[in-house]
């Protein structure tokens, strides 16, 4: 039995830049663990922000709280921010002074779809223009006519064309939305640490997570505050194709 399977991607691109103001120290803020971005709600575009302050270093907060629940934490302001005006003690989302993946991408992990009870402001993700606007993609040139039983089909994910080049890169969010019952979320496998235009140094790290069995989202992120242009291929996505 021949079924096709649809898989939709909607992006996001980050690029984040970084103001320094020293009247900001001794200032408080409250931090909720995992929320890098402040916008009330922990998901995949809140990667980009520990990217652009990877390796910053600013005062830690109260360690205590243990597993990082998604409470109100008061901290004390880093002298710099993002050029939305998000300081940067909210990417220090593990509270111990130092932002690196290593740390902080635990809190965004254990705080998925955590919503703030006071506010909650998430991203609106706008379709692209076609035409104008970097697509990205699946590239299906080799998938087979016909899948019978059970398969893995490895499809390569493209951003940007020859024609509408990425310009400026620094990191990047989306979803993919799969047909559940055919090619479940769940099962499905992202690899983007293959070298690539965008990855050209290994300065750069990725996370993804199931939603359901019919979502995934992914997000990845340069760590060394530069920019990349380009297009073509920046990872994979093993898909298992279950037909009965």
């Amino acid at each position: 039995m021949k079924r096709s399977t649809t898989i939709f991607l909607y992006l996001a691109i980050g690029i984040c830049s970084m103001l320094m103001d020293n009247k900001l120290r001794a200032q408080q803020v409250t931090v909720f663990p995992g929320d890098a971005n402040n916008n009330g709600v922990v998901n995949n575009v809140d990667v980009l922000y520990i990217g652009m302050a990877h390796g910053f270093i600013g005062p830690a907060r109260d360690s205590s709280l243990g597993n990082f629940p998604f409470e109100p934490v008061s901290a004390e302001a880093w002298p710099f921010t993002f050029d939305n005006g998000v300081n940067y003690a909210h990417a220090d989302c593990d509270g111990d002074g130092y932002i690196h993946y290593l740390y902080d991408l635990f809190p965004i992990l254990f705080n998925y779809n955590q919503s703030n009870p006071i506010f909650s402001n998430p991203e609106t993700f706008n379709p692209g223009i076609p035409g104008i606007d970097p697509p990205i993609f699946f590239d299906t040139t080799n998938i087979p006519a016909a899948i019978n039983g059970t398969q893995i089909i490895s499809l390569p994910i493209v951003l940007g064309t020859e024609d509408q080049p990425v310009d400026d890169l620094y990191g990047i969010a989306f979803s993919i939305i799969t047909d559940g019952e055919f090619a479940p979320a769940t099962e499905v496998e992202i690899d983007l640490s293959d070298p690539s235009w965008a990855n050209t140094d290994g300065d750069n790290f990725y996370m993804y997570v199931p939603i359901d069995e019919n979502r995934i989202d992914v997000a990845w992120t340069r760590t060394d505050q530069n920019m990349k242009s380009g297009f073509g291929p920046i990872g994979r996505a093993d898909f298992i194709i279950i037909i009965d």
